[in-house]
C-alpha cells in the first residue's frame, strides 16, 4: 500500500512539474517586474565608433529605448548625434576620413527592435545608418571620394549581437557595449563599437529578472 502511494505522489509532482509554467524573464525596475502595459523610456548617451580601412569616425550619440513591460522585448527609437553634445566633438574623423567632417547621423528603419535573453545580452535589429560628410576646408576635393557611407549590419538577419550589459549588470543596467560589424554601401567592412550610458536618475534602476 505504502508503495502505491508513493507511486501515486510521485506521479502528481511529476504532472506538476510539466503543467507548471516556466518562470519567464521580465524588465524591472528598482528590482520590481514592470507590468504588462507600461512601458517607460530611457535614455542612453555615450561614443559610437566606426572603423575601417577608409578612415575612422566617433561620433557623440543619444539612443532612446522603450521597454515592453512583462517582457524583455522593447524598442530602439532614436539613434542620433547627441544635439547636446560639445560642437567639436559631436563627430571627430580620422585617418583618410581626417579632412571630412561628418554632417548627418541619420538611423533609418525605426524603430530598431530590442530583444534581451534575460542573461547578459541585449539583440538590437537594426535598419540602417546614413553617414554624411564634407571638407573642413570647403574644398570640395578633399572629400569627393566620400559625400555619404550608408551602414548595413553585415550580417542576417541584421542584428548587432553584441549590445552587451556588462557583467553583473544585468539586473541594474548603467551601460551597454555596442560591438558589431557593418558594411558600406560600396562594400566595405567596418567595426562598429562604443559605449553608452543611462544617466540619472535611471542609472541602475533597470534591468531583467
Amino acid at each position: 500500500m505504502l508503495k502505491k502511494i508513493m507511486t501515486l505522489a510521485l506521479a502528481v509532482m511529476a504532472l506538476a512539474a510539466v503543467a507548471a509554467p516556466l518562470a519567464s524573464a521580465n524588465w524591472t525596475h528598482n528590482k520590481v517586474k514592470i507590468p504588462a502595459g507600461t512601458n517607460p523610456q530611457i535614455e542612453f548617451l555615450g561614443q559610437a565608433n566606426f572603423i575601417s580601412a577608409i578612415g575612422n569616425v566617433d561620433c557623440q550619440t543619444v539612443s532612446l529605448a522603450q521597454f515592453t513591460g512583462g517582457q524583455t522585448t522593447g524598442h530602439i527609437t532614436k539613434f542620433e548625434i547627441n544635439p547636446a553634445g560639445i560642437p567639436t566633438e559631436k563627430c571627430v574623423t580620422g585617418g583618410p576620413l581626417a579632412a571630412c567632417k561628418v554632417t548627418s547621423l541619420q538611423a533609418t528603419q525605426l524603430p530598431w527592435l530590442i530583444h534581451s535573453d534575460g542573461a547578459d545580452k541585449i539583440m538590437i535589429r537594426t535598419g540602417e545608418i546614413h553617414l554624411k560628410f564634407e571638407a573642413f576646408s570647403g574644398d570640395p576635393e578633399k572629400c569627393t571620394f566620400l559625400q555619404e557611407i550608408t551602414l548595413k549590419p553585415a550580417a542576417a538577419p541584421h542584428e548587432f549581437p553584441n549590445w552587451n550589459v556588462p557583467a553583473g549588470q544585468t539586473s541594474a543596467i548603467t551601460q551597454v557595449h555596442l560591438q558589431g560589424k557593418l558594411t558600406t554601401n560600396t562594400g566595405a567592412q567596418l567595426q562598429f563599437g562604443g559605449t553608452q550610458t543611462i544617466q540619472a536618475p535611471n542609472a541602475g534602476t533597470y534591468g531583467t529578472a
